[in-house]
């Protein structure tokens, strides 16, 4: 299914950008020199591109070359175009040019463009054993940028002009006409992707741009262990997964292609996920990276953002932005594996959909928050909830990055193991005796607030987006009523260790906790009460309101792990609630 819909979307960006991606046979290789010949095809210099690690050119399509000999057309390393290298193997480097040569004297056989002419003479009068000695490659300059193996693309100079023999349209016409077709020991099978029987591609192409892959790529199909292949297919590496040529060219051209583009693209934790649709491309994916909130920036671009996430959540019409909602619309999540991709997750559906998916999730994680903080809580900030402040392992590398991201996308179940892992880094944190919920952070809350919702079954009048003074859970009011005895110790003594000392038994254990709790209370309130009467009359009140028939009738004897999370959610509401009033007013 992916690569089906991969090589549609090469097929789609050939017709809509066909100058922004490798036609068939072609591909993108990064040229460290170019190799000048004169009309004789005699070397007439070496031109850097500048650039120490290359200069992207696309050139005829370079396979996959793991082992032996293997020639590529037009560019190449020294040991194919002059059979010579720094890697002390001159025997191997003799056998590649003179793959190269045969190549390149098959290929241009009846072309009589001047380009053509002058690479067919440089092959044919060209001894690898004089390599050193030629004048234009003798300098070190020129020995170090020639032999030390960047790729090097052929260039003629004809009366003072450079000509690119890539850009020689008969040139051009010739590499079409012998990629098309099967070549020696090429295996004809019906092709997995298109249903046609064409060559298949033993070697898949390799994918550059996946994050913390290697940088010279990595295949998203390979076999190279017995464990992988099929029966009756031992050693024959893409064989087992007959994928025809074209169709391996089309899909990795594609992959590269979106992996390349800004707005095709963004990181989540260690993943790479790509996206694309059938219609308004452009418009849908960088529609699609800004609501996720995938890419970063200064305030004013942040604020524009939260816009647009605003505009999707509550209802408004998106015709402003060009979108074309019923169009297919195509996610994968990427990661590294060796020098293997692996797929983590491939979704499609309508992008309307997935627009309407996001936006609720992002009603769910909507909770009261400090008037200067972000409007919306990005999933990234999310995994930040479980990470630990004290571990050397960041939050990219969490194991919830695939499922939480097909949770939102698919409006499924969040993770269970990661609602567990906030409940536990809760308990695990410890409070500012000066700053009231570092425990309990705004993140972390709304996570909660958003499982209670979409995995507990709980409605949205049980868990509101600020504090319910009205529910009568008892969990969420013994929340509330912890907040309260917190802040009233905090007056009393002018800090509090109430949340490191007691909160993780008061959130499991209540009926043990509490009595002891609310003694203290009692001496606070004196001590309240002796400079501020007014104030301690306040909290009595507070406290009376939630303990009784309406609110927390008895103190449970253990709270389940949902409403532990109630529990956590009360405390937090009733702090951040009743800041925002102060702040207001």
């Amino acid at each position: 299914m992916l690569l089906s819909e991969l090589n549609d979307y090469y097929n789609q960006v050939l017709q809509t950008h066909p100058d922004e991606i490798a036609h068939p046979g072609w591909g993108s290789c990064k040229v460290g020199a170019l190799l000048i010949l004169n009309p004789d095809g005699e070397i007439r210099s070496i031109v850097s591109t500048g650039d120490t690690h290359g200069v992207s050119m696309v050139v005829p399509e370079h396979q996959t070359r793991s082992s032996g000999i293997k020639p590529f057309f037009l560019c190449d390393t020294s040991s194919y175009l002059l059979g010579a290298d720094d890697k002390d193997k001159p025997d191997r480097a003799l056998q590649a040019f003179s793959s190269s040569k045969e190549l390149h004297l098959e290929v241009l056989n009846g072309v009589n463009s001047p380009a053509a002419n002058a690479i067919k003479k440089f092959y044919r009068s060209w001894d690898p054993m004089k390599a050193r000695d030629n004048v234009a490659l003798s300098g070190p300059e020129a020995s170090g940028l020639v032999f030390s193996g960047r790729f090097l693309l052929f260039g003629v100079s004809i009366d003072g002009l450079l000509v690119q023999p890539i850009t020689d349209e008969a040139i051009q016409s010739a590499w079409s006409n012998y990629y098309s077709k099967p070549q020696q020991g090429d295996k004809v099978m019906r092709c997995l992707v298109t249903g046609k029987k064409k060559p298949i591609a033993v070697l898949h192409p390799s994918i550059k741009g996946v994050k913390n892959a290697q940088s010279s790529g990595a295949q998203l199909v390979s076999f190279n262990v017995s464990a992988g292949e099929s029966y009756g297919h031992q050693n024959e590496q893409g064989l087992n997964a007959p994928v025809s040529k074209e169709a391996a060219q089309a899909y990795g051209t594609a992959l590269n292609y979106l992996l390349a583009s800004p707005i095709h693209h963004a990181y989540f934790g260690d993943m790479t996920i790509a996206y694309w649709s059938r219609e308004s491309d452009d418009c849908n994916s960088l529609f699609f990276s800004q609501l996720m909130l995938l890419q970063s920036g200064s305030d004013s671009e942040q604020k524009r953002l939260d816009g647009i996430v605003k505009s999707v959540v509550s209802g408004r019409s998106l015709d402003e932005f060009g979108l074309q909602l019923d169009s297919p619309f195509f996610i994968v999540g990427l990661a590294p594996n060796a020098a293997r991709i692996s797929v983590r997750f491939f979704l499609s559906s309508t992008f309307g959909q997935f627009v309407e998916n996001i936006a609720e999730h992002y009603e769910r994680i909507k909770i009261v928050h400090a008037p200067t903080a972000k409007e919306f809580i990005s999933p990234y900030a999310l995994l930040h909830a479980v990470e630990n402040p004290g571990s050397k392992k960041p939050a990219y590398e969490s194991v919830f990055c695939a499922p939480l991201m097909r949770s939102i996308l698919n409006n499924t179940r969040y993770p269970e193991g990661m609602y567990q892992s906030i409940i536990e880094r809760i308990r695990a944190s410890q409070n500012d005796e000066e700053k009231p919920t570092k425990k309990v952070t705004r993140t972390r809350a709304a996570f909660i607030r958003a499982y209670l919702l979409k995995n507990v079954g709980l409605s949205r009048e049980e868990i509101t987006v600020t504090e319910n003074e009205n529910t009568s859970s008892i969990s969420y009011n013994l929340g509330r009523l912890f907040a309260i005895l917190e802040s009233l110790q905090y007056q009393a003594n002018g800090s509090s260790n109430l949340a490191n000392r007691y909160m993780n038994s008061a959130s499991v254990t209540p009926e043990l906790v509490y009595p002891i709790l609310l003694r203290l209370a009692n001496a606070h309130l004196n001590k309240v009460g002796h400079d501020k009467p007014g104030l301690a009359s306040w909290y009595k009140n507070q406290i009376a309101g939630l303990i009784g028939a309406e609110r927390v009738e008895r103190f449970p004897k253990r709270l389940n792990l949902a409403e532990q999370g109630e529990f956590f959610l009360g405390y937090y509401e009733q702090y951040a609630s009743k800041n925002t009033e102060k702040k207001e007013k």
